[in-house]
């Protein structure tokens, strides 16, 4: 009776290494595409509608953009520059034009008519924002851990240009009003 007990342990044994060891080859041969259920018209209806609902009819934005990053602005460049504040002016931040950054080859192109947020003084890739209002943005995708969006704020000229932002959610000890200090760097 041992030798039979013993028998079955060491065959089941043999058997529960087989079967891992096929289940290896198996998740080796298995495709890197992500597969997804199809999505229901209904559910790309509502979630459309619900991102129209955020800007304000009147807020100049007329051009319909990645859903993700609010509608798209009529003249983005009136907010692209360097921006800092008087305390700190070699911590500088930037807004330029979003677009897929060149790290991310199957990422979807961005758009035109979309900011995005960076720092000038640090290597941290910059956030693409999402239009809320003509002068309200957030933070379109938050990074693991982060409780809060990045959330932005402008203030304008008379001539209609940006002239100074600040931040009102998700970067702490910025309270204060960033001035506009000058354009993108050539290439920008």
């Amino acid at each position: 009776m041992i030798l039979a007990k013993t028998r079955f342990s060491c065959a089941f044994a043999v058997l529960a290494i087989v079967v891992a060891g096929c289940g290896e080859r198996e998740a080796d041969s298995v495709s890197a595409e992500p597969t997804t259920a199809p999505i229901e018209p209904a559910a790309m209806v509502g979630s459309a509608e619900s991102d129209k609902a955020d800007v304000p009819e009147d807020s100049g934005n007329s051009q319909v953009g990645d859903s993700r990053l609010g509608p798209a602005l009529d003249a983005p460049g009136r907010y692209y520059g360097v921006y800092a504040s008087a305390e700190r002016p070699s911590r500088g931040w930037f807004i330029a034009e979003a677009k897929r950054p060149a790290y991310a080859e199957r990422a979807p192109e961005v758009p035109p008519g979309h900011l995005v947020l960076g720092a000038m003084f640090g290597d941290v890739a910059p956030w693409q924002m999402k239009t809320v209002s003509d002068t309200r943005f957030e933070q379109a995708q938050m990074g693991p851990g982060q409780t809060e969006p990045v959330a932005i704020e402008f203030r304008f000229d008379a001539d209609g240009q940006a002239a100074a932002f600040r931040f009102t959610g998700g970067v702490p000890g910025y309270d204060d009003w960033l001035q506009r200090t000058g354009d993108l760097p050539e290439g920008w």
